[in-house]
């Protein structure tokens, strides 16, 4: 049962964000300049599309040049509302990011850390909103942590994971992935040039490369001292609860910022130069379109994809992760209800954002799992 929702989500996620695109010709914009026979120059500026960066023109450049294409209105200013709508997009990736690798260094998980960042380069390249009902539908077939009729001494031992892998975890997704989202965001070509601009887009994209290098060097060059010199459950949740508190919290300062700044469109319009109360309002920045208009420019057609990725892409991790929780709530006699969940998830989305009720969700399995005999956070009631 659960193969054929996971795919018909991917399915659905497809089709809302690649099959809109192919309708309101985003999709046609970007393909026709990307294979264009002459130079193509980006959009607002006199510099020329970067068509050749590691000489290897397929498959690699050309998916390269794409992701150009697509993120370049984004990331130069041009379309406020595409702005608005990725900055808010990076800052909950970040949380769903955290528990697909945290989850990958557990001790029973078959995929490991290697997988997990190969799924995440395809998430880049595909949408996550695409691919990830693939990972789901593959994940919970094979993971130990979900709807496997383990006793809690095994699931607990299948849960525990390298504190120090979990801790190194926050150094690399700050350098790896918050850094170059920065860096990406520089305005050119006031502070650096259109090509500088290109280059970060491109690293950006290929972000889960450098997670992991990082990650691997600060593994390797860093001194285990204290809890992180053993895997126990005492230091497997100090790790979680520090790298978990870093990431929340900057996925909720971005929610908070972004959230703020569109309803001041709503209560303080005036505030907002001519245009920019409309492009940034809640309805621009949070809602996902329903009529297929065509766009004007790319910029105007990766809203939409942005909006659309996150519904599937994270509505689909979020799940998993409350299947987990249902899981552990079933080993440890608790009840877990879906009906009273759900609505409670709902409403931390609109406070915190989904990716932070996902990194909520599964940092609250890791305190009811480990949680040796004390009152858990999940109340047992029905």
């Amino acid at each position: 049962m659960l193969k054929p929702a996971f795919y018909t989500l991917s399915l659905l996620g497809t089709i809302a964000i690649w099959g809109r695109n192919v309708l309101d010709g985003s999709f046609a914009r970007v393909f026709a300049a990307v294979n264009s026979e002459s130079t193509y120059i980006l959009p607002g500026t006199k510099e020329p599309l970067l068509t050749s960066i590691t000489g290897i023109r397929y498959p690699i450049d050309y998916q390269l040049g794409i992701l150009i294409l697509y993120f370049w209105e984004a990331v130069d200013g041009s379309h406020p509302a595409t702005s608005a709508v990725g900055i808010y997009f990076l800052g909950q990736y970040l949380s769903i990011l955290t528990v697909m690798l945290t989850d990958s260094f557990r001790k029973g998980q078959v995929s490991g850390f290697g997988k997990a960042i190969a799924w995440t380069l395809l998430f880049q390249a595909l949408a996550i909103g695409s691919s990830s009902g693939i990972w789901a539908a593959l994940y919970t077939a094979s993971s130990p942590l979900v709807y496997r009729n383990l006793p809690l001494s095994s699931l607990q031992q299948a849960s525990l994971a390298s504190p120090s892998s979990t801790l190194f975890l926050t150094p690399a997704l700050a350098f790896g992935f918050i850094a170059p989202s920065i860096i990406m965001a520089i305005p050119s070509p006031s502070l650096v040039s259109n090509r500088f601009q290109q280059l970060a887009v491109v690293v950006w994209n290929v972000f889960p490369l450098l997670v992991f290098a990082l990650h691997k060097t600060f593994s390797f060059l860093l001194p285990k001292r204290g809890f992180l010199k053993q895997t126990s459950p005492i230091s497997h949740l100090k790790a979680i609860r520090l790298t978990n508190a870093f990431v929340l919290a900057v996925s909720f300062a971005v929610h908070v910022a972004v959230s703020s700044l569109s309803l001041a469109t709503v209560f303080f319009p005036a505030l907002f130069a001519p245009g920019y109360a409309d492009e940034l309002s809640p309805a621009s920045v949070f809602a996902p379109p329903i009529a297929i208009i065509q766009s004007k420019t790319t910029g105007e057609g990766l809203r939409s994809f942005l909006l659309w990725d996150q519904v599937f892409g994270y509505s689909i991790m979020l799940i998993v992760a409350l299947m987990q929780l249902e899981t552990v709530a079933k080993v440890k006699r608790k009840t877990f209800s879906w009906v009273k969940t759900i609505p409670l998830v709902l409403v931390g989305a609109v406070v915190a954002g989904p990716g932070s009720v996902c990194l909520v969700v599964s940092w609250v399995r890791d305190e009811i799992l480990f949680d040796y005999g004390k009152d858990s956070v999940l109340a047992k009631t029905k």
